[in-house]
Formats: C-alpha cells, sequence, structure tokens
C-alpha cells in the first residue's frame, strides 16, 4: 500500500518520471537505503558544483550535521512523516539547538538516495534559495529508507575521518 502511495503522489508531482522511481521503492520495502558518511560527502560535492555555476562558494561535509540528519530522516521514516516538525510539534530548530548545533535550514524529502534529494532540491527554487544557497558554511545529507534530510550550518566543518 506504501508503495502505491509513493506511485501516485509522484505521478502527481512528476508525470511518468515516476515509474521508475517506483521500483526503487519496491527495492526499497526490501532492502532500505542508508545513507554512509562517503555517501553524505558525494551529495555536498554535488551541492558544491550546482552552487557554484550559480556564483556561490561551497561549503563544507560536518559530521554533526550528518549525524543530526540522519537522526531526523530515521525519525521521519520510521514514524511516516515528512515535516520540519515532529508529530508531537518539535521543530527541527528546537532540536538543533538542544544540540547546541549552529543551524541554518533543513531541507526534507521522498527520495531515492542523497544524489536523488538533492536533484529534488535543485529543481525546487524555494528549497534551493531558502536552504542550499544560503550563507551556510557546512551541511550534510543523510537518507533512511525513503526519507532524505540536508542539515545546513553556520559554522563547522567538522571531519572525523
Amino acid at each position: 500500500m506504501r508503495v502505491i502511495k509513493y506511485f501516485l503522489i509522484f505521478m502527481i508531482a512528476g508525470g511518468w518520471w515516476a515509474i521508475p522511481t517506483l521500483f526503487y521503492y519496491i527495492k526499497g520495502e526490501i532492502a532500505p537505503y542508508v545513507s554512509t558518511i562517503e555517501g553524505s560527502k558525494k551529495a555536498i560535492d554535488e551541492i558544491n558544483r550546482l552552487r557554484g555555476l550559480e556564483g556561490e562558494g561551497p561549503i563544507k561535509f560536518d559530521e554533526q550535521a550528518f549525524e543530526f540528519a540522519m537522526s531526523r530522516a530515521k525519525d521521519m521514516a520510521e514514524r511516516d512523516y515528512l515535516s520540519h516538525c515532529t508529530p508531537e510539534g518539535v521543530c527541527v530548530e528546537d532540536l538543533a539547538k538542544e544540540k547546541g548545533l549552529p543551524f541554518v535550514c533543513e531541507a526534507c524529502a521522498i527520495a531515492v538516495d542523497e544524489l536523488d534529494a538533492v536533484k529534488l532540491w535543485h529543481q525546487s527554487p524555494t528549497h534551493w534559495r531558502l536552504c542550499l544557497t544560503q550563507p551556510a558554511i557546512s551541511g550534510a545529507v543523510a537518507c533512511y529508507k525513503d526519507k532524505c534530510v540536508f542539515i545546513a550550518l553556520r559554522e563547522g566543518g567538522g571531519d572525523a575521518s
């Protein structure tokens, strides 16, 4: 039933391109996708490539942002919601403040993987303008199952690897 829901959402949002994506979701129901630090770094590289095309400077990968993005994506996937606030009404700004993160913005998407999410955010003028071209210094993308989250920070770039 969940696969049909996503198919209908994507058909309404984007038309026939939803058919290949549907197969990814069917696969994801069997073997859910979970981001790695390497996948997140590739997404940051792609974000920086796209930012460069628009005259924006690069951002750095941040491991704390990755951990926070992963916790947000996992919570959304496990509780089946897509929002900047939890079902209890606690919003991402408050969650970041609790962790002491210099938070700028969060972007969320239903996507196959990190690069698919970056593509979707780049195609959304609002997400791109408000979140991915803000004066962020660092950030990370993480996906858990079909939920992907980008967290942008005002400072950082901490990479333990």
